[in-house]
Protein backbone atom coordinates (compact mmCIF):
# COMPACT_ATOMS: atom_id res chain seq x y z
CA UNK A 1 0.00 0.00 0.00
CA UNK A 2 2.89 2.50 1.18
CA UNK A 3 3.99 2.23 -3.09
CA UNK A 4 0.25 3.70 -4.21
CA UNK A 5 0.54 7.60 -3.58
CA UNK A 6 -2.58 9.00 -1.31
CA UNK A 7 -3.05 10.37 -4.55
CA UNK A 8 -3.62 7.60 -7.16
CA UNK A 9 -5.50 5.89 -3.98
CA UNK A 10 -8.26 8.77 -4.17
CA UNK A 11 -8.34 8.16 -7.62
CA UNK A 12 -8.17 4.69 -7.94
CA UNK A 13 -11.22 5.15 -5.21
CA UNK A 14 -13.49 7.52 -7.34
CA UNK A 15 -13.27 5.01 -10.08
CA UNK A 16 -14.52 2.42 -7.39
CA UNK A 17 -17.39 4.88 -6.87
CA UNK A 18 -18.14 5.91 -10.44
CA UNK A 19 -18.24 2.09 -11.44
CA UNK A 20 -20.01 0.62 -8.46
CA UNK A 21 -22.99 3.49 -9.16
CA UNK A 22 -23.21 3.33 -12.97
CA UNK A 23 -23.14 -0.86 -12.19
CA UNK A 24 -25.69 -0.31 -9.78
CA UNK A 25 -28.04 1.90 -11.40
CA UNK A 26 -27.94 0.35 -14.98
CA UNK A 27 -29.51 -3.01 -12.99
CA UNK A 28 -31.88 -1.33 -10.98
CA UNK A 29 -29.72 -2.10 -7.68
CA UNK A 30 -29.47 0.04 -4.33
CA UNK A 31 -26.02 1.12 -4.35
CA UNK A 32 -25.90 3.31 -0.96
CA UNK A 33 -24.80 1.17 1.09
CA UNK A 34 -21.95 -0.14 -1.31
CA UNK A 35 -20.45 3.60 -1.90
CA UNK A 36 -20.75 3.83 1.79
CA UNK A 37 -18.76 1.06 1.94
CA UNK A 38 -16.16 2.73 0.17
CA UNK A 39 -16.48 5.57 1.54
CA UNK A 40 -15.08 4.52 4.70
CA UNK A 41 -12.33 2.11 3.60
CA UNK A 42 -10.85 5.29 1.55
CA UNK A 43 -11.21 7.57 5.16
CA UNK A 44 -10.03 4.80 6.93
CA UNK A 45 -6.71 4.22 4.65
CA UNK A 46 -6.15 7.97 3.90
CA UNK A 47 -5.55 8.54 7.99
CA UNK A 48 -3.90 5.17 8.04
CA UNK A 49 -1.77 6.56 5.84
CA UNK A 50 -1.01 9.49 7.38
CA UNK A 51 -0.69 8.49 10.74
CA UNK A 52 -3.61 10.07 12.09
CA UNK A 53 -4.72 9.45 15.65
CA UNK A 54 -7.60 6.48 15.82
CA UNK A 55 -10.58 9.34 17.54
CA UNK A 56 -9.63 11.69 14.18
CA UNK A 57 -9.95 8.70 11.96
CA UNK A 58 -13.51 7.61 13.90
CA UNK A 59 -14.87 11.26 13.72
CA UNK A 60 -13.66 11.56 10.17
CA UNK A 61 -15.72 8.46 8.91
CA UNK A 62 -19.30 10.33 10.55
CA UNK A 63 -18.04 13.76 8.96
CA UNK A 64 -16.70 12.32 5.66
CA UNK A 65 -19.86 10.35 5.40
CA UNK A 66 -22.46 12.63 6.15
CA UNK A 67 -20.64 15.76 4.07
CA UNK A 68 -20.48 13.18 1.05
CA UNK A 69 -23.89 12.66 1.23
CA UNK A 70 -25.10 16.02 0.89
CA UNK A 71 -22.09 16.94 -1.45
CA UNK A 72 -23.52 14.13 -3.94
CA UNK A 73 -27.00 15.39 -3.92
CA UNK A 74 -26.14 19.33 -4.81
CA UNK A 75 -23.46 17.69 -7.15
CA UNK A 76 -26.59 15.51 -8.77
CA UNK A 77 -28.67 18.85 -9.05
CA UNK A 78 -26.12 20.56 -10.51
CA UNK A 79 -25.37 18.05 -13.36
CA UNK A 80 -28.62 17.32 -13.71
CA UNK A 81 -29.16 20.78 -15.39
CA UNK A 82 -26.89 19.80 -17.94
CA UNK A 83 -27.28 16.38 -18.45
CA UNK A 84 -30.64 14.07 -19.12
CA UNK A 85 -29.32 10.87 -18.18
CA UNK A 86 -29.81 9.34 -14.62
CA UNK A 87 -27.27 6.86 -14.82
CA UNK A 88 -24.68 9.13 -16.02
CA UNK A 89 -25.69 12.00 -13.90
CA UNK A 90 -25.30 9.45 -10.36
CA UNK A 91 -21.77 8.24 -11.77
CA UNK A 92 -20.57 11.36 -12.40
CA UNK A 93 -21.71 13.27 -9.31
CA UNK A 94 -20.59 10.09 -7.11
CA UNK A 95 -17.28 10.70 -8.81
CA UNK A 96 -16.01 13.88 -8.27
CA UNK A 97 -17.50 14.21 -4.69
CA UNK A 98 -15.31 11.12 -3.87
CA UNK A 99 -12.48 13.20 -5.44
CA UNK A 100 -13.47 16.12 -2.87
CA UNK A 101 -13.73 14.34 -0.10
CA UNK A 102 -10.72 11.98 -0.55
CA UNK A 103 -8.84 15.53 -1.16
CA UNK A 104 -10.30 17.14 1.66
CA UNK A 105 -9.95 14.04 4.11
CA UNK A 106 -5.95 14.47 3.12
CA UNK A 107 -5.40 17.83 3.96
CA UNK A 108 -7.27 18.01 6.81
CA UNK A 109 -4.89 14.78 8.26
CA UNK A 110 -1.93 17.29 7.57
CA UNK A 111 -3.15 19.42 10.39
CA UNK A 112 -3.43 16.54 12.80
CA UNK A 113 -0.64 14.51 12.08
CA UNK A 114 1.84 15.73 14.80
CA UNK A 115 -0.23 14.71 17.39
CA UNK A 116 -1.21 11.26 15.85
CA UNK A 117 2.00 8.97 17.60
CA UNK A 118 1.13 9.98 20.76
CA UNK A 119 -2.61 8.78 20.51
CA UNK A 120 -1.58 5.54 18.81
CA UNK A 121 0.41 4.93 21.88
CA UNK A 122 -2.19 5.57 24.17
CA UNK A 123 -5.04 3.09 22.71
CA UNK A 124 -4.63 -0.39 22.88
CA UNK A 125 -5.46 -2.10 19.15
CA UNK A 126 -9.11 -3.31 20.20
CA UNK A 127 -9.58 0.08 21.52
CA UNK A 128 -9.04 1.27 18.41
CA UNK A 129 -11.16 -1.22 16.21
CA UNK A 130 -13.96 -0.32 18.95
CA UNK A 131 -13.70 3.44 17.89
CA UNK A 132 -14.14 2.90 13.83
CA UNK A 133 -16.66 0.02 14.62
CA UNK A 134 -18.35 2.66 16.49
CA UNK A 135 -18.11 5.32 13.99
CA UNK A 136 -18.95 2.97 11.03
CA UNK A 137 -21.98 1.49 13.04
CA UNK A 138 -23.32 5.08 13.66
CA UNK A 139 -22.98 5.85 9.74
CA UNK A 140 -25.06 2.29 9.03
CA UNK A 141 -27.74 2.98 11.03
CA UNK A 142 -28.00 6.64 9.66
CA UNK A 143 -28.10 5.13 6.58
CA UNK A 144 -30.45 2.07 6.88
CA UNK A 145 -33.05 4.50 8.46
CA UNK A 146 -32.89 6.59 5.33
CA UNK A 147 -33.73 3.90 3.14
CA UNK A 148 -36.27 2.30 5.19
CA UNK A 149 -37.82 5.51 4.96
CA UNK A 150 -37.04 5.77 1.20
CA UNK A 151 -38.65 2.79 0.20
CA UNK A 152 -42.15 3.66 0.85
CA UNK A 153 -44.13 1.88 -2.04
CA UNK A 154 -43.66 -1.69 -3.20
CA UNK A 155 -42.34 -3.56 0.05
CA UNK A 156 -43.78 -3.74 2.75
CA UNK A 157 -41.79 -1.92 6.09
CA UNK A 158 -40.78 -5.18 7.56
CA UNK A 159 -39.41 -6.67 4.41
CA UNK A 160 -37.29 -3.46 3.76
CA UNK A 161 -35.74 -3.19 7.34
CA UNK A 162 -34.93 -7.12 6.42
CA UNK A 163 -33.24 -6.22 2.75
CA UNK A 164 -31.57 -3.11 4.06
CA UNK A 165 -30.14 -5.01 7.36
CA UNK A 166 -29.30 -8.12 6.18
CA UNK A 167 -26.82 -6.29 3.37
CA UNK A 168 -25.51 -3.86 6.22
CA UNK A 169 -24.64 -6.23 8.74
CA UNK A 170 -22.46 -8.20 5.84
CA UNK A 171 -21.33 -5.18 5.03
CA UNK A 172 -20.25 -4.61 8.74
CA UNK A 173 -18.52 -7.68 8.82
CA UNK A 174 -16.69 -6.77 5.93
CA UNK A 175 -15.59 -3.52 7.00
CA UNK A 176 -14.64 -4.98 10.02
CA UNK A 177 -12.14 -7.15 8.86
CA UNK A 178 -10.54 -4.48 6.84
CA UNK A 179 -10.26 -2.08 9.75
CA UNK A 180 -8.24 -4.81 12.26
CA UNK A 181 -6.31 -5.82 9.05
CA UNK A 182 -5.05 -2.15 8.56
CA UNK A 183 -4.65 -1.22 11.67
CA UNK A 184 -2.77 -4.22 12.52
CA UNK A 185 -0.55 -3.91 9.57
CA UNK A 186 0.20 -0.15 10.40
CA UNK A 187 1.48 -1.30 14.22
CA UNK A 188 3.63 -3.92 12.86
CA UNK A 189 4.96 -1.41 10.33
CA UNK A 190 5.78 1.14 13.31
CA UNK A 191 7.14 -1.33 15.29
CA UNK A 192 9.52 -2.10 12.70
CA UNK A 193 9.95 1.21 12.00
CA UNK A 194 10.86 1.85 15.57
CA UNK A 195 13.23 -0.57 15.58
CA UNK A 196 15.15 0.62 12.65
CA UNK A 197 15.44 4.02 14.31
CA UNK A 198 16.60 2.52 17.13
CA UNK A 199 19.40 0.36 15.73
CA UNK A 200 20.71 3.06 13.24
CA UNK A 201 20.74 5.98 16.67
CA UNK A 202 23.13 3.03 18.35
CA UNK A 203 24.78 2.52 15.07
CA UNK A 204 25.64 6.15 14.73
CA UNK A 205 26.45 6.85 18.92
CA UNK A 206 29.01 3.76 18.84
CA UNK A 207 30.47 5.27 15.33
CA UNK A 208 30.98 8.44 16.98
CA UNK A 209 32.66 7.18 20.06
CA UNK A 210 34.53 4.34 18.19
CA UNK A 211 35.65 6.80 15.16
CA UNK A 212 39.32 7.69 14.36
CA UNK A 213 39.87 10.82 16.20
CA UNK A 214 38.25 9.72 19.31
CA UNK A 215 40.07 6.84 20.31
CA UNK A 216 43.56 8.68 18.52
CA UNK A 217 42.84 11.57 21.48
CA UNK A 218 42.01 8.85 24.21
CA UNK A 219 44.78 7.09 23.59
CA UNK A 220 47.01 9.98 22.91
CA UNK A 221 45.79 10.88 26.76
CA UNK A 222 46.46 7.45 27.98
CA UNK A 223 50.07 7.91 26.87
CA UNK A 224 50.69 10.68 28.77
CA UNK A 225 49.10 9.88 31.88
CA UNK A 226 51.53 6.77 31.66
CA UNK A 227 54.48 8.49 30.65
CA UNK A 228 54.08 10.88 33.65
CA UNK A 229 53.83 7.82 35.70
CA UNK A 230 50.63 8.82 37.23
CA UNK A 231 49.33 5.25 37.02
CA UNK A 232 46.08 5.98 39.42
CA UNK A 233 44.59 8.60 36.91
CA UNK A 234 45.62 6.26 33.83
CA UNK A 235 43.90 3.47 35.67
CA UNK A 236 40.90 5.61 36.49
CA UNK A 237 40.82 7.04 33.01
CA UNK A 238 41.39 3.30 31.56
CA UNK A 239 37.99 2.30 33.27
CA UNK A 240 35.77 5.53 32.56
CA UNK A 241 36.72 4.46 28.79
CA UNK A 242 35.39 1.08 29.38
CA UNK A 243 32.29 2.21 30.67
CA UNK A 244 31.56 4.68 28.09
CA UNK A 245 31.72 1.33 25.61
CA UNK A 246 29.96 -0.61 28.11
CA UNK A 247 27.06 1.07 28.85
CA UNK A 248 26.90 1.65 24.89
CA UNK A 249 26.63 -1.95 24.60
CA UNK A 250 25.03 -2.85 27.06
CA UNK A 251 21.47 -5.00 26.79
CA UNK A 252 20.30 -3.44 23.31
CA UNK A 253 16.68 -4.06 24.04
CA UNK A 254 16.78 -1.04 26.27
CA UNK A 255 14.61 1.32 24.79
CA UNK A 256 14.92 4.08 27.69
CA UNK A 257 17.47 4.45 30.62
CA UNK A 258 16.71 6.06 34.50
CA UNK A 259 18.05 9.45 33.77
CA UNK A 260 20.40 8.53 36.94
CA UNK A 261 21.77 5.77 34.70
CA UNK A 262 22.32 8.88 32.07
CA UNK A 263 23.71 11.77 34.02
CA UNK A 264 26.42 8.98 35.56
CA UNK A 265 27.60 7.62 31.53
CA UNK A 266 27.64 11.35 30.54
CA UNK A 267 29.99 12.40 33.78
CA UNK A 268 32.17 9.51 32.81
CA UNK A 269 32.57 11.30 29.43
CA UNK A 270 32.66 14.48 30.93
CA UNK A 271 35.51 13.69 33.40
CA UNK A 272 37.59 12.23 30.05
CA UNK A 273 36.90 15.38 28.36
CA UNK A 274 38.53 17.57 31.46
CA UNK A 275 41.61 15.36 31.48
CA UNK A 276 41.93 16.49 27.82
CA UNK A 277 40.89 20.03 28.64
CA UNK A 278 41.96 20.65 32.00
CA UNK A 279 40.36 24.17 31.65
CA UNK A 280 37.67 26.28 29.63
CA UNK A 281 34.64 23.29 29.94
CA UNK A 282 32.33 24.18 32.82
CA UNK A 283 29.04 22.04 33.39
CA UNK A 284 26.63 22.33 35.75
CA UNK A 285 23.62 20.62 37.15
CA UNK A 286 19.99 21.36 38.61
CA UNK A 287 18.39 18.52 38.40
CA UNK A 288 15.48 17.46 40.98
CA UNK A 289 15.69 14.32 42.83
CA UNK A 290 12.74 12.97 41.92
CA UNK A 291 13.74 13.25 38.28
CA UNK A 292 16.38 10.92 38.63
CA UNK A 293 13.57 7.93 38.25
CA UNK A 294 12.46 9.54 35.17
CA UNK A 295 13.58 7.67 31.70
CA UNK A 296 15.07 9.02 28.59
CA UNK A 297 16.53 7.50 25.66
CA UNK A 298 19.65 5.77 26.06
CA UNK A 299 22.69 8.30 25.26
CA UNK A 300 20.53 11.15 24.61
CA UNK A 301 21.93 13.46 27.07
CA UNK A 302 25.79 12.49 26.64
CA UNK A 303 25.14 13.16 22.89
CA UNK A 304 24.03 16.51 23.11
CA UNK A 305 27.07 17.05 25.71
CA UNK A 306 29.35 15.57 23.16
CA UNK A 307 28.22 17.77 19.99
CA UNK A 308 28.33 20.87 22.34
CA UNK A 309 31.96 20.07 22.58
CA UNK A 310 32.37 19.12 19.27
CA UNK A 311 30.87 22.16 17.74
CA UNK A 312 32.67 24.78 20.00
CA UNK A 313 36.32 26.51 20.46
CA UNK A 314 36.57 27.07 24.10
CA UNK A 315 39.77 27.65 26.25
CA UNK A 316 40.17 28.88 29.98
CA UNK A 317 39.87 32.69 28.84
CA UNK A 318 36.60 31.93 27.34
CA UNK A 319 35.22 29.12 28.53
CA UNK A 320 32.25 26.33 27.09
CA UNK A 321 29.37 26.27 29.84
CA UNK A 322 26.90 23.72 29.66
CA UNK A 323 24.12 23.44 32.10
CA UNK A 324 22.14 20.25 32.65
CA UNK A 325 18.53 20.63 34.17
CA UNK A 326 15.15 19.40 34.81
CA UNK A 327 11.71 20.34 35.30
CA UNK A 328 9.80 17.08 35.90
CA UNK A 329 8.34 17.48 32.35
CA UNK A 330 12.17 17.54 30.16
CA UNK A 331 16.11 17.52 30.79
CA UNK A 332 17.25 20.15 29.02
CA UNK A 333 20.95 20.58 28.33
CA UNK A 334 21.84 24.25 27.10
CA UNK A 335 25.56 25.57 25.80
CA UNK A 336 26.73 28.47 24.84
CA UNK A 337 27.68 29.50 21.11
CA UNK A 338 31.58 29.89 20.28
CA UNK A 339 31.92 28.42 16.66
CA UNK A 340 34.87 26.76 15.60
CA UNK A 341 36.50 29.11 13.22
CA UNK A 342 36.93 25.42 11.16
CA UNK A 343 33.55 23.58 11.49
CA UNK A 344 33.76 20.18 12.92
CA UNK A 345 32.30 17.81 10.12
CA UNK A 346 28.65 16.68 11.14
CA UNK A 347 25.58 15.06 8.97
CA UNK A 348 23.22 16.06 11.77
CA UNK A 349 22.13 12.47 12.40
CA UNK A 350 22.27 11.73 15.93
CA UNK A 351 19.66 15.00 16.78
CA UNK A 352 17.55 13.71 14.04
CA UNK A 353 17.54 10.28 15.18
CA UNK A 354 16.81 11.19 18.48
CA UNK A 355 13.80 13.16 17.66
CA UNK A 356 12.41 10.09 15.37
CA UNK A 357 13.16 7.44 18.41
CA UNK A 358 11.45 9.71 20.83
CA UNK A 359 8.48 10.06 18.52
CA UNK A 360 7.95 6.49 18.05
CA UNK A 361 8.24 5.79 21.67
CA UNK A 362 5.85 8.10 23.03
CA UNK A 363 4.92 10.90 20.29
CA UNK A 364 6.94 13.20 21.62
CA UNK A 365 9.61 15.30 20.37
CA UNK A 366 12.37 17.18 21.24
CA UNK A 367 12.14 20.96 21.67
CA UNK A 368 15.52 22.59 20.00
CA UNK A 369 16.33 26.65 20.39
CA UNK A 370 18.95 28.50 19.39
CA UNK A 371 19.73 32.12 19.31
CA UNK A 372 22.87 34.26 18.50
CA UNK A 373 24.27 33.03 21.94
CA UNK A 374 22.78 30.03 23.07
CA UNK A 375 21.90 26.62 22.17
CA UNK A 376 19.33 24.27 24.11
CA UNK A 377 17.61 20.72 23.43
CA UNK A 378 14.71 19.44 25.94
CA UNK A 379 14.05 16.17 25.73
CA UNK A 380 10.93 14.83 27.32
CA UNK A 381 11.06 12.77 30.81
CA UNK A 382 9.28 9.72 30.47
Amino acid sequence: MEKISTSWLIHIFALLHLVTAVLCRSFGMDDTLLLTLLTMTLTVLICLRERISIEFTALSIVLVNIIGYVAGIGLAALIRLGINNAVVEHGISTLLTTEMLGWGMYYATKLKTVQAAKSRNRLTLDTQAAWVLIAVGVIYIIRVIINIWASGSGQSLRESTGDVLGTAIALLIFVADIIFISISAQKAMEAERAKADKARFQYINLKQQVNPHFLFNSLNVLDALVYDGTREEASTYIHKLAGIYRYMLRDEGEDLVSLSDELDFTGQYLDLMRVRFPSGLDVGMDVKDDDLRRNVVPCAVQLLVENATKHNAFSAAEPLHINISTNHDTVTITNNLMPRLTPSSSTGLGLSYIRRVYLNLCGKKPEILRTDGEFSVSLPLL
